[in-house]
C-alpha cells in the first residue's frame, strides 16, 4: 500500500507516469496492476498530445501567412516565424504588445483597436501595418475564437499592398485623359 501510495504522489507531484514494481500477489496486486496500465496509457497519451501538440507548432511557424494569436485585451500572444520576417521584429519585442503598437496610422486619424471587435468572428478588416523599417504593409485581418479557448483569438493577415496599388493605378488610368 505505501509503494502504491508513493507512487501516486509521485505521479501527482511529477505530472508523469510513475509505477509500482513490486507486485504482490492478492487482491492489492491486482490493484497496483490496474494502476501501472492506467499509468502506461496516460503516458502513451501524453506522448501522443505532445507530439500533436509540436507538429500544430511547426505548421504555425511554417505557415507562410501573416499568422498570430491575441488575448482578449488584443495583445499577442503567439506570433509565426513569417509574421517576424515579413515584420523585421524580433519574438520578444512582438510578444505581449499590442496589435495597435504595428499598425501604420496616417496623422490626425484615430488609432484601430482590436479589442473591442473581438467576440466576433473578424473577416477582411482592412488595416495597414509598419515593419521596423517604416515600410507600409496594407493586410486584410480575419480572426476567430481559437478552439477550445474563448479568451484567445487565432488571426491570419493577407498582404494586399500589391494588389491594392495596382487597383489604384488602374482607377488612377481609367479616370486620366490619355492625351494629357
Amino acid at each position: 500500500v505505501t509503494d502504491l501510495l508513493s507512487a501516486i504522489r509521485r505521479s501527482a507531484v511529477h505530472g508523469r507516469a510513475s509505477y509500482v514494481y513490486e507486485q504482490p500477489s492478492d487482491e492489492l496486486g491486482t490493484v497496483i496492476g490496474a494502476f501501472n496500465q492506467m499509468q502506461s496509457r496516460l503516458a502513451a497519451e501524453a506522448e501522443q498530445k505532445r507530439q500533436s501538440l509540436e507538429r500544430l507548432q511547426q505548421i504555425y511557424e511554417a505557415t507562410p501567412g501573416l499568422m498570430f494569436s491575441l488575448s482578449e485585451q488584443g495583445h499577442i500572444t503567439r506570433v509565426s516565424g513569417h509574421w517576424l520576417e515579413t515584420m523585421g521584429y524580433s519574438r520578444d519585442e512582438v510578444l505581449g504588445k499590442s496589435l495597435s503598437d504595428f499598425l501604420h496610422v496616417p496623422p490626425g486619424e484615430p488609432i484601430k483597436h482590436i479589442a473591442p471587435l473581438l467576440g466576433k468572428t473578424i473577416t477582411q478588416l482592412p488595416l495597414a501595418l509598419e515593419t521596423r523599417e517604416r515600410r507600409v504593409i496594407e493586410v486584410q485581418l480575419s480572426a476567430a475564437a481559437q478552439v477550445g479557448s474563448s479568451a484567445e483569438y487565432l488571426c491570419v493577415m493577407n498582404d494586399v499592398t500589391g494588389l491594392n496599388a495596382a487597383s489604384r493605378k488602374l482607377r488612377m488610368q481609367a479616370v486620366t485623359d490619355h492625351l494629357t
